[in-house]
């Protein structure tokens, strides 16, 4: 609300309750409506996002809230709202592409949508989540094939003073887990994404690994470009952003190697400083330095 990036992700491996800790009681059909059934960070940021804007009293704020969602699978980023992209004929079934612009790495042709009311962001979420590849596996009914990222883009405009106008997003982020080859699905499609997951995993640990040396003063090259999921996360970690990493771990002895896995980078993450500055228009931002310069001269003059 003040212009700042964030974003929140959960970690950890297989069935240990990170889609959960997202979006909660999604599966649970004797909770009702759709935006009843978002009971994790996912649905409750979203009602704190919407009643926050309902107690605005100033009628010169005006404010837009914009929505785009989606899943990296097998490597290749897709959008979770638009279904004509895996028909044969879309020049996108093969995934979209992914670019740096102003230091930035966006995805092109990434469908974003304006949610009005609290309804058209919760209608817009329960088509995304319904659309992201899911299967069942040993330890869950049913297990994240890919990981989900929704972007929720807020635009507060002071109607009085357009320079003071604030831009900034949120990105709710729900990683697939890590998974063993013992505990791995059997089914070749099943074993890629198991393995694809592993590797985009295996690049995040690198990164936070990296920038947690980073922090204790070795100059280091922070290997974002290697995976999709760290080019995407590059402004969240040791970036442009606020972010709050949630370790997800489960209580059976069965995972206490892979629990300790998880608090150890938990551990390693916990030391990165980010570096998070409000936004500004770009447009606003070259007017004002304009206004700098031109100042500056008067002055000299």
């Amino acid at each position: 609300m003040e212009g700042y990036n964030s974003t929140i992700f959960a970690y950890g491996h297989t069935g240990a309750g990170k889609t959960f800790t997202m979006e909660g009681s999604k599966y649970n059909s004797q909770k009702g409506g759709s935006e009843n059934q978002y009971d994790g960070v996912i649905g409750n940021s979203v009602r704190f996002l919407y009643n926050k804007i309902s107690q605005n009293t100033d009628p010169k704020l005006k404010y837009k809230v914009y929505m785009s969602y989606l899943q990296i699978y097998n490597e290749q980023i897709f959008d979770l709202l638009n279904p004509s992209q895996f028909s044969n004929d879309s020049p996108f079934r093969n995934g979209l592409r992914i670019r740096q612009k102003n230091k930035e790495f966006v995805v092109e042709n990434l469908s974003i949508f304006e949610c009005p009311t609290v309804k058209d962001a919760f209608n817009l979420i329960n088509y995304g989540s319904s659309t992201r590849i899911v299967s069942m596996s040993k330890f869950n009914h049913v297990s994240s094939r890919s990981h989900s990222m929704l972007t929720i883009h807020l635009e507060i405009i002071d109607m009085s003073n357009p320079d003071d106008s604030i831009i900034s997003k949120f990105n709710l982020i729900d990683l697939a887990g890590s998974e063993k080859g013992s505990t791995s699905p059997v089914s070749p499609t099943q074993q890629k994404e198991s393995i694809d997951i592993n590797k985009s995993l295996f690049y995040l640990r690198q990164v936070i690994t990296t920038l947690n040396q980073v922090q204790k003063g070795k100059p280091l090259y922070i290997p974002y470009r290697d995976s999709k999921l760290t080019s995407l996360l590059s402004g969240s970690l040791g970036g442009n952003s606020y972010c709050l990493m949630i370790a997800n771990i489960a209580p059976s002895l069965e995972f206490l190697e892979d629990n300790i896995s998880t608090l150890n980078y938990s551990s390693k993450a916990s030391i990165i400083k980010n570096n998070p500055e409000k936004n500004v228009d770009p447009k606003i931002a070259y007017i004002n330095e304009l206004k700098v310069t031109i100042n500056r001269k008067k002055i000299q003059n």
